[in-house]
This record gives C-alpha cells, sequence and structure tokens, in this order.
C-alpha cells in the first residue's frame, strides 16, 4: 500500500528496495541478507505483520512507521466489506513479529490464508520507504507485465 510521497519518507524511509526470498518449511520468509542488515542497523528487533486491504500481499511495518501505516490502511479498507469487520481484519489483526538473529520472520497463520502462500513458494518484498510489501512472486509478476490478477 502506497504511502504518500513525502520529504520525511524520503529522508528517513529505510524500507527499500525489490527482494527475493522464499518461503522455508517452518511458514518463515528468509529475509535477505542487505535486508537483515537494515533492519538490524536501524535498530529493528519486531515487524507488525499486517494483511493488506488491497490485495493479496503482507506488510512488514517497523514499529516506528506502525501509526503512519495505520492512517494508510484505514483509508483503502475495502468498500465491499462491512468498515468494523474491515477494521478487525486488516487493522486490528496486526501482531508483531520478532525478526530473529538468523533473518527469518514467521508469516502468522492467520496472514498465510490471506497471502496464499505455501512453503517453497517465491516472494518478492517491496520497500516503501516506512514499510515492506510482501507479494507471492507469480501475483508480482503479473502485475509487473500489467496483467489483471483477482485478488
Amino acid at each position: 500500500m502506497l504511502p504518500p510521497i513525502n520529504d520525511h519518507i524520503l529522508k528517513n524511509g529505510f524500507c527499500a528496495g525489490v527482494h527475493y526470498a522464499s518461503v522455508d518449511r517452518g511458514h518463515r520468509i528468509k529475509l535477505p541478507k542487505v535486508m537483515s542488515e537494515v533492519l538490524e542497523e536501524h535498530g529493528v528487533k519486531e515487524l507488525w505483520e499486517y494483511p493488506d486491504p488491497r490485495g493479496r500481499r503482507l506488510i512488514l511495518c517497523p514499529p516506528q512507521y506502525r501509526s503512519a501505516y495505520l492512517k494508510i490502511a484505514r483509508q483503502h479498507l475495502p468498500a465491499s466489506m462491512d468498515n468494523e469487520m474491515a477494521c478487525r481484519k486488516f487493522i486490528h489483526s496486526g501482531q508483531p513479529v520478532p525478526v530473529r538473529t538468523h533473518g527469518r520472520i514467521l508469516i502468522l497463520q492467520a496472514f498465510r490464508r490471506h497471502l496464499l502462500v505455501k512453503p517453497t513458494d517465491e516472494l518478492v518484498i517491496f520497500g516503501l520507504g516506512g514499510w515492506y510489501e510482501v507479494w507471492p512472486e507469480q501475483e508480482w509478476t503479473s502485475k509487473d507485465r500489467g496483467g489483471d490478477t483477482k485478488m
């Protein structure tokens, strides 16, 4: 979910780049080394995990950008859902997940259903300054080519 482009995000946002990862047998994402190093450099010991209200993606948000993410997420709740249920599913369901020293982060069970991934699936992690979007690689590739994939 794209944040508004502003000087603060451009100057201070450290979640950047396009990274490739996969899901291991324990339903964990093995973060790329460069990503793990950036998180460590900024003292991030946990990431807040949220299902993205805009599609089959997962949001990984450092605590210092959590309020900015939630503000934007509230503006993008699905109109097809009851607002209270949408808030429960996409806002209040967020949970902190520790970033392990070995660079793995668990995909919580409730969010696996949203992301629809299984062990060995490939992922694309896209940095948006204040947080990362995690996409199933097939979904990312389809959008990148201009394909219309139902979410």
